[in-house]
């Protein structure tokens, strides 16, 4: 579906309008010929190909699928007539459908010293291929026009190359039937060979990156293809349909306290990026280590955190990195629903070899519930044996086997409603408090420390979600206390001043957890619910980076408060888009 079917080249000016070049041009005929001709042509039906000639052959080995359909494009001076748009149709996306085709431009208009030209790339598609796809090769069109249009007036190189093609045309004899006039211009013409080439890397990986001229890069990216090839191990009809809109929801939730794994070498990463953000690339990457923050990794690089940001999205949109939360012995991991996992899946083969004597469905058996390193490890091991633990995980999650639960909490109070509550106050409830609670998180290792536990310098960069609202100092009880009170009475009407940032219902319940009655803890806890948190959209970590609080102290408060507070696991938004949608 994401296969374009033809890639068109037109040109319209005062000499009119003409059809300069498109691929592919090898008309592939099927084997009843005769009764092919008794039907009524079509210059854009669809024929499935049975039998490959010598063009169809390099496109299957170019990994191409052949049998699938391709368009039989035999009148030249329609589709010229067709794509040679009027001006006021210049320079905004031009969409034309055509029983089973869809045509998919962006005509560009240039100003040459003696006239105006305006040429079209034409891509045609299946017609029920989605909007993603066409807004796609729109914006891939609309990128090679502005790249002719600087070649134009740099050096003419659009006029040049049009005067190659058109003398060719002029100079052969036209037949239909015969491909010896573009196959002359493929020859002859730099620009038609990199269309050729275009054409390829769109069929085969998604992945583009030619030179116009030897002078313009242009890269380019069809996520739905370059992330379907990241699941080619999977055999199943869930291999996923990543499209643009869910990687830009993926990226706009990243947060300072994320990371990102690599799923290439580095030395794979240079041709997704123009020469001019090369520079910037290989900071990031010479600081990149997957138990890092984005934050750590960008004061590391010495780059803005906003350009970490884009540079990680950029990775991600190609299908050559994923947003994780950095490795650490607290994180909290499962087995993937969709895990290629089964004896004979080719991933089984590939984890022994990279990790000798080691069994994959062995190792992933350890997550089978949802398992934190740190409960698969001990102080006393090894630390080698700490670290080859961690190599595995990443593997795992490079393969998108695992996937990672975070904790988030919701403020669900359970209480009777009494009859009278006109006359209640701190004293009718109990005021003992709870005892200390010992959900402590595990013992670190050196190599993967919590990123989060310790807590954050005044100095470091804080971004506040705007979601957040921010605890009312105002509501300081040392404002409200009286010089003349006793001690007692100055704690009393702290907390209830901060019982009063309850409603009443709501208070009763907080009443009858006998921490609510520690005004360090209930100070902690309004502040907390003030600021936003417990409404079921924030995990532990993003609280911990937030309100600088180490993961001991947050367990502990929820604990003592765990009548009131609804605790469940599920998946950051940021790192789980692989599931957003599947096909």
């Amino acid at each position: 579906m994401e296969n374009p079917l033809s890639i068109i080249l037109v040109k319209s000016d005062s000499k009119g309008d003409r059809l300069l070049f498109r691929y592919p041009y090898v008309q592939i005929k099927e084997e009843n010929e005769t009764s092919q001709n008794d039907r009524k042509k079509n210059p854009y039906s669809i024929t499935l190909l049975e039998e490959q000639q010598k063009e169809g052959n390099t496109m299957r080995l170019a990994g191409i699928d052949t049998a699938s359909m391709n368009v039989q494009l035999e009148s030249d001076e329609v589709l010229s007539s067709l794509f040679a748009c009027k001006l006021e149709l210049a320079n905004q996306k031009f969409e034309l459908k055509i029983n089973d085709i869809r045509f998919v431009s962006h005509p560009a208009l240039m100003e040459t010293k003696n006239s105006f030209i305006l040429i079209n790339i034409v891509f045609a598609l299946q017609a029920q291929c989605s909007y993603s796809i066409v807004k796609c090769y729109y914006e891939l069109s609309k990128r090679l026009g502005l790249g002719l249009l600087y070649e134009e007036r740099r050096v003419n190189y659009l006029t040049k190359e049009m005067k190659t093609m058109l003398k060719i045309h002029d100079d052969t004899i036209y037949d239909h039937k015969s491909e010896k006039i573009f196959d002359t211009i493929l020859q002859k013409s730099s620009l038609a060979q990199c269309l050729k080439t275009l054409y390829f890397d769109l069929c085969s990986t998604g992945l583009i990156n030619v030179v116009l001229n030897e002078s313009v890069t242009l890269c380019f990216c069809l996520p739905q293809k370059a992330w379907r090839a990241r699941f080619s191990d999977r055999k199943t009809k869930s291999q996923p349909l990543i499209d643009p809109e869910v990687i830009d929801r993926a990226i706009v939730s990243l947060k300072p306290y994320h990371g990102f794994l690599l799923l290439v070498d580095p030395s794979e990463l240079l041709d997704c990026v123009p020469p001019s953000s090369a520079k910037i690339l290989l900071q990031l990457i010479e600081s990149y280590n997957p138990l890092k923050s984005l934050q750590s990794m960008s004061s590391d690089a010495d780059l803005p955190l906003d350009q970490v940001y884009q540079m990680v999205g950029h990775l991600v949109y190609w299908a050559k990195a994923t947003i994780i939360y950095p490795l650490c012995e607290t994180n909290v991991y499962v087995i993937s629903s969709d895990a290629p996992i089964h004896v004979n899946s080719p991933l089984v083969e590939r984890f022994a070899n990279k990790f000798p004597g080691m069994q994959l469905i062995e190792v992933i058996s350890d997550f089978s519930l949802p398992t934190s390193i740190g409960h698969l490890t001990t102080p006393l091991q090894h630390p080698a044996r700490q670290g080859r633990l961690a190599q595995m995980v990443l593997w795992m999650l490079q393969h998108h086997l695992l996937m990672q639960l975070h904790t988030y909490v919701q403020f669900m109070p359970s209480y009777e409603k009494p009859n009278d509550t006109s006359g209640l106050s701190l004293s009718d409830f109990g005021s003992t408090p709870t005892k200390q609670s010992s959900a402590l998180s595990p013992e670190k290792s050196p190599t993967m420390s919590d990123p989060l536990d310790v807590p954050v310098s005044s100095s470091s960069v804080r971004q506040i979600p705007s979601s957040h609202k921010s605890f009312n100092s105002n509501m300081s009880v040392d404002d409200r206390t009286g010089s003349g009170k006793s001690e007692e009475e100055n704690e009393d009407e702290k907390l209830q001043g901060l019982l009063n940032s309850f409603d009443e219902c709501d208070r009763l319940a907080i009443l009858k957890v006998p921490a609510s009655v520690n005004f360090e803890d209930l100070n902690l806890m309004v502040r907390l619910k003030q600021s936003g948190y417990f409404q079921g959209e924030h995990h532990l970590e993003e609280i911990m980076f937030y309100e600088n609080l180490r993961r001991s102290q947050l367990l502990q408060l929820l604990d003592k408060f765990r009548d009131v507070l609804i605790l469940y696991e599920t998946e950051d938004p940021a790192s789980c888009f692989l599931g957003f949608k599947t096909k």
